[in-house]
C-alpha cells in the first residue's frame, strides 16, 4: 500500500518543491484514506451480504468514536489490521444477538475497568474524553435496552474495544520486563 500512496503522491506533487517530512506527510494521509476506504468497502459489502445495515453503521460509529480516543491496540500492517477488524465486525454482528442482559452487564464491568484504569499514552483530555464516551454510551445501552438490538450491539462493540486497550496494555508491559 506504501508503494502505490507513493506513486500517487509523486503524480500529485510532481514539479511542485516539498520536502521529505511533507511529502511522508502527504503519502501517509493518502494511504490512509485509501486503506480505510478499502476496509470500509468490505464492511459494508459484509453488511449488505448478512441483511445488517442498520447494524453495520451502530457498529462503526460506535468503533470509530472510540478508536479515535483511545490508545488500543493497533495492528503493524494494513493486512492484519483489515483482517482483525473485519473479524471484530463479524464476531460482533454473530454474537450480540445471543448477549442477555447479565452477559451485557459482565461486559460493561470489564470494559469500564479497561476504560477508567487506562494507562495511556494519550493525552489526560482524550483519556477524559474517551472516560465519557464510555459513560454516554451505557446510558445510551440503557435508554435504547427496549430495542435489545441497539444496546447489545453497543455494548459488544464497547466490551471489544475495552479487549482491545487490554491487550495494548498486556503488550506494552511485556515489552518493558
Amino acid at each position: 500500500m506504501e508503494n502505490i500512496s507513493s506513486k500517487i503522491t509523486s503524480y500529485l506533487l510532481e514539479g511542485k518543491p516539498v520536502t521529505d517530512d511533507e511529502f511522508d506527510e502527504i503519502r501517509f494521509g493518502i494511504e490512509l484514506v485509501i486503506t480505510q476506504s478499502i476496509l470500509l468497502i468490505i464492511i459494508f459489502t459484509i453488511g449488505l451480504l448478512l441483511g445488517k445495515l442498520l447494524e453495520t453503521i451502530v457498529f462503526l460509529v460506535i468503533m470509530v468514536s472510540l478508536r479515535t480516543l483511545v490508545d488500543g491496540y493497533h495492528a503493524d500492517s494494513f493486512i492484519k489490521c483489515m483482517f482483525l477488524t473485519t473479524m471484530l465486525y463479524i464476531l460482533c454482528m454473530l454474537v450480540y444477538e445471543h448477549l442477555n442482559i447479565y452477559i451485557l452487564i459482565i461486559l460493561m464491568l470489564y470494559a469500564a475497568k479497561a476504560f477508567f484504569f487506562q494507562k495511556s499514552s494519550l493525552l489526560k483530555k482524550n483519556v477524559f474524553r474517551s472516560q465519557l464516551l464510555f459513560i454516554v454510551y451505557l446510558l445510551l445501552i440503557v435508554i435504547s435496552y427496549p430495542k435489545s438490538m441497539i444496546s447489545y450491539l453497543i455494548g459488544f462493540t464497547i466490551f471489544m474495544t475495552g479487549v482491545s486497550m487490554e491487550v495494548k496494555k498486556y503488550n506494552d508491559k511485556r515489552k518493558s520486563l
